[in-house]
């Protein structure tokens, strides 16, 4: 959306940064009916904005929930350097249910 703004508010907004434009964004007040291509942009741009926050702190906290699950299932596995939860996590599904029926294997 940056790209196809109107002149005015692309040259104002494509210097910021994500958390910036972010934060930016989620301040405007284009009014209930936008009737410029600047306020129907900054309106989309705002709802995106929005749902970015939403997400992110989804993501926060399902990555805590993983966190705490892999130190459970793998704390030899999380312990190794360079290994994160995501890695780990992903380790344990291919890994799937082994013979031992614990993991790591014998």
């Amino acid at each position: 959306m940056i790209v196809t703004a109107p002149d005015t508010l692309r040259e104002r907004i494509r210097v910021l940064h994500r958390t910036e434009l972010i934060h930016t964004a989620t301040r405007w007040r284009p009014g209930a009916e936008p009737d410029t291509s600047s306020a129907v942009t900054r309106l989309a741009m705002k709802s995106i904005a929005h749902r970015y926050q939403q997400l992110d702190h989804e993501i926060k906290a399902l990555d805590g929930h993983l966190q705490r699950l892999t130190e459970q299932a793998a704390p030899d596995l999380i312990a190794v350097k360079g290994s994160g939860a995501q890695t780990v996590g992903a380790s344990l599904i291919t890994a799937g249910d082994n013979a031992g029926g614990r993991y790591p294997p014998p």
